[in-house]
């Protein structure tokens, strides 16, 4: 028996669309596979009861033309065995694809895993904190709120400023203002805001965060940036909450649906610090779950 590695496009299509399917990313996909064959005649196509497959060793050249494409990252997908004659029917090739999806499963499953695993066991060595910063819903470069989490030992330590620069300016229509909601505040200077900010970052072995681009791009414009290893949650969440392979780091979850996830209380977010203290709890959660605790080796 002559084996070889095959996919169908059908697999391609459908894990593409799943994966990358925004509305935009759709119609480039689905023009894709509908001219597939004609623009690739050079490939040796087999047919299988009205289904295309194609030998896997053509797997880079296909995945490199999306990448252009669609102008991101896509993770190598993965064939199916079958024999070389391709004398199969419907049923056979469905328990071959389902078997290939279920390898595919316990080995992600395995990996996510590992990868959780080894993101709390980084936290439970290091004093660690956990910063959020809140924008004006109308123009993202004017921050409102910081708020961070110092993590030293058994003590926690929060801070929450308002930033006095701007505070006339409210959100409301798009985000709920939570910017009162504690009464551990402070109103300081945007300057004042960001030196102590630096203080923060430089007291704190990790930084977490949840959702970070925006903030990190917006520090860089404020001259800041953070020279120590981060770890952003969101990412995070979609390997707990979707099963994504770690390697599809463009996907991300809500603060709220990892809270939902874990169980946890959704109270006055979107005020900076409530958030990292969300996120704290979320860490506690999944220590508890994955029954490593803080300080062990």
């Amino acid at each position: 028996m002559n084996i070889i590695d095959v996919f169908s496009l059908p697999y391609l299509q459908h894990t593409l669309l799943s994966k990358y399917g925004s509305k935009k990313n759709r119609i480039k996909i689905n023009n894709y596979f509908s001219t597939f064959t004609h623009q690739h005649k050079e490939i040796d196509y087999q047919w299988v009861k009205q289904v295309v497959y194609i030998p896997a060793i053509n797997e880079f050249m296909i995945r490199k033309e999306l990448e252009k494409l669609l102008n991101l990252s896509i993770v190598a997908f993965s064939p199916i065995k079958v024999d070389k004659s391709y004398n199969y029917n419907h049923k056979e090739i469905s328990k071959l694809i389902d078997e290939r999806n279920k390898k595919q499963k316990d080995e992600r499953e395995k990996i996510n895993n590992d990868y959780v695993i080894e993101f709390l066991d980084k936290i439970s060595l290091r004093e660690f904190g956990i910063f959020d910063l809140e924008f004006w819903e109308n123009d993202h470069s004017y921050i409102l709120e910081f708020g961070w989490v110092c993590v030293h030992d058994d003590s926690v330590d929060c801070v929450h400023l308002l930033v006095s620069d701007y505070e006339h300016l409210n959100n409301g229509v798009f985000v709920k203002s939570k910017k009162y909601s504690r009464t551990d505040t402070e109103i300081v200077t945007l300057k004042e805001a960001l030196t102590r900010f630096e203080s923060f970052v430089e007291s704190s072995d990790l930084i977490l965060g949840h959702g970070l681009d925006n903030d990190l791009k917006i520090l860089l414009e404020h001259d800041i940036q953070i020279n120590k290893p981060i770890i952003d949650t969101s990412i995070l969440g979609s390997i707990l909450i979707e099963g994504v392979n770690v390697q599809d780091k463009h996907r991300r979850v809500k603060l709220e649906t990892l809270l939902d996830e874990c169980k946890l209380e959704k109270k006055d977010l979107h005020n900076a610090t409530n958030d990292c203290e969300a996120i704290l709890k979320i860490i506690n959660v999944l220590q508890h779950r994955f029954n490593l605790k803080k300080g062990q080796n």
